[in-house]
């Protein structure tokens, strides 16, 4: 089992899912009806990600390549002195919906109660190395829904509940949101009120770094953007009105936009520019139906993109292609067969772990495998759980106990983490593991020497 299935089915109560899906003719909650676009109401946004599929036909197996070097793993003595830090959290607060900004120097964290979210400064140059001093910089006032961070670590994004306490009618009020972006210079930014909500953890910055995709109240099925300051609002593709539901799912290497249109029985991606220009066009494979596009992994440089198609809310997926230069390719039967346990990215290549243990990379532009010297698992026949990579070192569980291990090596050591492990991967090879009241940060090369 890929850990991000369990740890996104733990967070998914307390999340939006507004990826667009049919009902019909495939499961959704184990019911069936007629057709309509699911999008689940919650207090933020869950790409539905990492999770179980089935096995797909393709045209052959990958051909083995001629053993070659990888590139160095970054020398130990590199890694910051501690090998892992203790954030320490006031008694009102929690670590199990706080989130560490992607260069691991903010942290933003919620009341217990959600009556408020906090930005803080991670101060690390006090006097105990492993215990950071944290430093507030900004605050919001809840209900807090949801909570995700901008790529560049410049922005901590809050949804706020400005829902009504009555309604007039006598009926429940609707849930209404707003989204405030805190910057990590202090000021605090509302976004234009037809804005409440984004994706969670992450808020996918366009390449550029000016854009990132967010969503309207309640069901609104168009393509919209909020710029990098929090003050402009674009839609790039308005709602259909075929029938077909629109929704955000990636760029690609060029900058175009990625999103998907779903029908009942066939789906496609399109691609366009900031203007909503068409500019090519990619069917779902006929066969899947109404499917969901989901990005499972990709390269640094979206020159290829892994796409799961998914039926429904949940780890259905109706099988996996790779996406590259506007077409969609099958996979080597080894590598779709590997999907249980989650696709990773290393340098630029395709990891999986295969079914003796052995990782492997799949070179998508070579056709070829490699395996790699890290052994995940090689004993252990369930509850085997992976975590993903970070630069070249891999993390996992097996059972109660975590691991981290070198893909160049093959050495790997034991990993306090707990158990199940809330994890998030930040740069330079960091994992924040998020407790109840407080967050263990590991800096990863120095568990592996």
């Amino acid at each position: 089992m890929n850990y991000e299935d369990r740890e996104m089915q733990g967070r998914i109560r307390t999340l939006i899912d507004r990826r667009l899906v049919p009902d019909v003719p495939l499961r959704s909650n184990g019911s069936r009806g007629s057709w309509s676009l699911v999008l689940g109401l919650g207090v933020a946004l869950a790409l539905i990600a990492l999770l179980v599929g089935t096995q797909l036909r393709t045209h052959g197996p990958a051909t083995p390549a001629a053993p070659t070097p990888l590139t160095p793993a970054p020398a130990p003595s590199a890694a910051p002195a501690v090998a892992s830090e203790r954030l320490a959290l006031a008694a009102d607060l929690t670590g199990r919906t706080a989130l560490v900004s992607p260069d691991a120097r903010f942290l933003g964290v919620m009341a217990r109660d959600r009556s408020r979210a906090v930005l803080y400064r991670i101060d690390r140059s006090g006097s105990s190395p492993d215990r950071p001093q944290l430093v507030q910089v900004a605050d919001v006032h809840g209900p807090i829904g949801a909570m995700s961070w901008l790529e560049d670590s410049s922005a901590l994004l809050v949804t706020v509940d400005t829902s009504p306490s009555a309604s007039a009618q006598g009926k429940p009020p609707r849930t209404i949101f707003r989204v405030d972006l805190l910057k990590t210079d202090g000021r605090v930014v509302r976004a234009p009120e037809d804005i409440s909500a984004f994706t969670s953890r992450r808020a996918l910055l366009s390449p550029d770094g000016q854009w990132f995709p967010v969503y309207g109240d309640c069901c609104g099925s168009s393509v919209r953007l909020l710029s990098r300051s929090g003050e402009q609002v674009r839609e790039v593709v308005p709602t259909p009105t075929d029938g077909s539901g629109v929704g955000f799912v990636a760029w690609d290497k060029t900058g175009l936009l990625l999103y998907q249109q779903i029908w009942p029985d066939h789906s496609a991606l399109n691609a366009v520019d900031s203007s909503g220009a068409l500019k090519y066009s990619v069917p779902a494979p006929p066969e899947f139906g109404g499917v969901a596009w989901n990005v499972m992994s990709a390269a640094n440089d979206r020159s290829w993109q892994l796409i799961g198609f998914g039926r429904g809310i949940g780890s259905d997926f109706a099988g996996y292609r790779l996406l590259v230069g506007g077409q969609l390719r099958p996979l080597p039967v080894e590598v779709e067969q590997a999907h249980t346990f989650g696709f990773f990215t290393l340098d630029d290549q395709l990891l999986y772990r295969a079914g003796d243990g052995s990782m492997r990379t799949y070179d998508v532009t070579a056709g070829t495998t490699r395996k790699l010297s890290l052994v995940v698992g090689r004993d252990t026949t369930s509850g085997l759980a992976t975590i993903g990579a970070l630069g070249h070192l891999f993390v996992w569980t097996e059972g109660l106990r975590g691991f981290v291990g070198d893909l160049v090596t093959g050495t790997s050591a034991e990993l306090p983490l707990q158990s199940p492990p809330y994890a998030d991967q930040l740069e330079s090879t960091r994992l924040a593991d998020y407790l109840d009241d407080s967050i263990a940060v590991f800096n990863l090369p120095a568990w592996v020497r």
